[in-house]
């Protein structure tokens, strides 16, 4: 009798360390307890959230640079009416201009309105995360995934104050992620279409999307060939449904645009020069610039990266997570990490699409951490969340002054330096009260910000000059083209930039369009105003009378022309 008494503990104990292996099963711990309730779970989600809109609030009133500014005009131009691609020209797909369209036809053409629309779609993308969380791990790890989200994603380092393209990239990326965990459950058609739009729209938002579609893919392969059910015939239905998700948005679009009359320059844009710009840096160039950045993203939010390399290796652990679940993360992790390669820039911002990624490493290493035979339940996720608080409180103090302190001129100045988005501002201002709506203007330079801000249709679609200004077969072209336009739609106020972040001119530049300009304005227009930058903290502002003679004290400034 004593023997099967042994025998029945030792089956109880292998059968309660196989539920704990599992990690949708077995959360014992109190704090798990309290957790579980529902209730309480979304109240303290919404209290996270509640303290980030805090935060974000001061930020509202950052100027736009100039990746807003760009999109921001576009948006405005859609709805005007306005076809991508007809009056202003952009290597990117016009997903982000739609929803900066959809954004500013809500909160206003503002900064305010603008980052209003980066508020609402943080705060949606970490509601998204908690719930991609919720179906991989318990609340606490949830929780501590969609915390950590929020607290890198409004980071200094990141840019997290400007809303880029990969905000959405981001957003729709996860949501194409929901849904396909939705799907692998219910095995649902009409949850793998959801998801098949959401990725396909990840990749409209901006081309590096295109890796979330990968995933996508890999990862309903993975879900059917590890569920044995790859070579059934309902897999054809599934894949079909699912291929029909991503193709549809991109057919649709590309369609649009045909039908619009402005596929030429789309293509040019979007393809043809863009394998120009994407080609320019080499891999030696590209890995000192990844060196460079990543070394700018870990300061201060290292230990979070430490522990996302932790939850890595705890994913690989036999026992610690189901390998479905593993494989998910994992492709999840690789082509999250793809997105930001293209080009091999490494720009600031190109980790945003990163970070849910390593988010979610961090939920599991919160949750993998009290599922060794060593570690107690309750002590092994005390101790983790404890080490993430510390590695969350670290990411905000490095940040105090930016997210406490400075205000938003100031923060402006201090990342971007004399690039002119503070002073976008008042010479737009100056334009909209001295033009008629119909005016059109023009800008010399690559602060497309302006046209926003003052409400006034540019001559030329040509919004930048910086890729006029690269060393590549269409240069030459290009400037030519810009100036036949402005000649052949006369502006009533020209801007003309004469600062060196505005053009990134090299030795091997062609200097057409300075030539052109000088002759231009010297023919046709009157000077009406002068940006002076005299010092950092020092901007003098030239207008009519006082500019018409003034002659700039420094080098870097901006003239502002009104037709004759």
């Amino acid at each position: 009798m004593n023997i099967m008494k042994k025998i029945q503990k030792k089956q109880a104990i292998k059968t309660e360390k196989a539920k704990s292996a599992d990690l949708n099963i077995g959360k014992n711990s109190f704090f798990e307890s309290i957790l579980n309730n529902r209730k309480l779970s979304w109240i303290l989600l919404f209290i996270f959230i509640l303290i980030i809109t805090i935060i974000r609030l001061r930020l509202l009133d950052i100027p736009l640079e100039r990746d807003e500014g760009e999109y921001a005009y576009m948006g405005q131009l859609l709805l005007k009416g306005e076809p991508p691609y007809t009056l202003a020209y952009n290597m990117k797909y016009p997903g982000t201009a739609i929803m900066y369209a959809l954004i500013i036809s809500i909160f206003g053409s503002s900064t305010t309105g603008v980052h209003l629309g980066l508020l609402i779609t943080n705060i949606s993308s970490m509601v998204i995360i908690y719930l991609i969380s919720k179906k991989l791990m318990g609340s606490i790890a949830s929780l501590v995934t969609a915390m950590t989200f929020g607290v890198m994603t409004i980071g200094y380092s990141i840019l997290g104050f400007a809303l880029h393209a990969t905000h959405f990239v981001a957003l729709f990326a996860l949501l194409g992620a929901l849904f396909l965990l939705k799907s692998f459950e219910k095995n649902n058609l009409l949850q793998y279409l959801f998801a098949g739009l959401f990725l396909s729209l990840s990749f409209i938002m901006k081309q590096s999307g295109v890796f979330f579609i990968f995933f996508g893919i890999f990862a309903v392969f993975a879900h059917l060939y590890y569920n044995k059910t790859l070579i059934r015939r309902e897999t054809i239905k599934i894949l079909s449904v699912f291929v029909f998700g991503i193709t549809f948005p991109i057919l649709l679009m590309f369609l649009l645009i045909y039908l619009s009359g402005a596929f030429d320059k789309f293509w040019f844009w979007t393809y043809t020069y863009l394998v120009e710009y994407g080609t320019k840096v080499t891999l030696k160039r590209g890995l000192e610039l990844f060196n460079i950045e990543i070394a700018n993203q870990l300061g201060g939010k290292l230990i979070l990266y430490i522990i996302a390399a932790a939850g890595l290796f705890f994913a690989f652990l036999p026992k610690l997570i189901k390998k479905d679940t593993r494989i998910f993360l994992l492709l999840f992790l690789l082509f999250s990490f793809l997105t930001i390669v293209p080009g091999f820039y490494f720009r600031a911002h190109y980790f945003i699409t990163l970070i849910p990624a390593v988010s979610l490493l961090i939920g599991i290493f919160v949750e993998c951490a009290s599922k060794n035979s060593w570690i107690s339940s309750g002590f092994g996720r005390i101790a983790a969340v404890s080490i993430i608080l510390i590695g969350c409180s670290f990411a905000l103090i490095k940040d105090k002054d930016y997210l406490f302190k400075f205000k938003p001129y100031d923060i402006s100045r201090n990342k971007y330096g004399l690039n002119p988005f503070p002073e976008s501002i008042q010479i737009s201002k100056y334009i909209k009260s001295h033009s008629n709506k119909d005016d059109r203007i023009a800008v010399i330079g690559s602060e497309p910000q302006i046209y926003f801000y003052a409400d006034r249709i540019s001559s030329t679609g040509y919004i930048y000059t910086y890729n006029l200004m690269e060393s590549h077969q269409y240069s030459k072209m290009m400037q030519t083209e810009m100036s036949k336009e402005i000649e052949a739609n006369p502006p009533a106020y020209i801007v003309y930039v004469l600062i060196p972040t505005s053009w990134s001119r090299t030795d091997s530049s062609s200097m057409y369009i300075f030539d052109w300009a000088q002759s231009f304005l010297d023919k046709n227009y009157t000077k009406t105003g002068v940006v002076d930058y005299i010092s950092k903290d020092e901007i003098a502002y030239m207008w009519d009378a006082e500019a018409l003679n003034y002659n700039p004290k420094s080098q870097i400034f901006i003239n502002v022309y009104k037709r004759r």
